[in-house]
């Protein structure tokens, strides 16, 4: 199945060009991909109720992300299993040179910052009710912070 996938896109690319970069949409339940070629856009996921593409997903090891990876290999994407597993919705996967760089452009401070008090919580486990107390309040503020920003990213969005 993959040797039909590098042909899927070495098929793409002699029609639309080549692939200029790749942008991982949305996660399980319906893994909406978005490649970027020269002269067209081409998803994998259902979109406006049909697909461009079938079976591809990224962000966990299994038969959808094996379907990507052959496909980006081919496109000159090549990464490795390990690495397509671990990308987020959010992702735009570019090339730099002859390297794929994963970045997440729409990560602000503000959710990097949550992510490390999120961290901070899992590893600090302090005795001393006083430094919890203080934690869960900063972990309470960063997280209504973060929901602010989502819904004023979705109201820019919708106008």
């Amino acid at each position: 199945m993959e040797r039909a996938y590098r042909k899927m896109a070495r098929d793409l690319m002699k029609k639309y060009g080549p692939l200029k970069r790749v942008e991982y949409l949305s996660h399980f339940p319906e893994f909406n991909i978005k490649f970027v070629f020269e002269s067209k856009t081409v998803y994998s996921g259902k979109r406006r109720g049909r697909y461009d593409i079938h079976f591809m997903s990224l962000g966990y090891f299994g038969e959808g992300p094996r379907y990507a990876k052959s496909f980006l290999d081919e496109a000159g994407f090549s990464m490795t299993s390990k690495k397509i597993a671990n990308i987020r919705p959010g992702a735009v996967i570019n090339l730099k040179g002859r390297k794929v760089v994963v970045s997440y452009p729409d990560e602000s401070f503000l959710i990097r910052l949550l992510q490390f008090m999120n961290n901070i919580d899992e590893k600090l486990d302090s005795p001393c009710l006083a430094i919890k107390l203080i934690r869960y309040l900063f972990l309470i503020i960063f997280r209504g912070l973060f929901i602010l920003y989502i819904l004023i990213m979705k109201k820019d969005e919708n106008e």
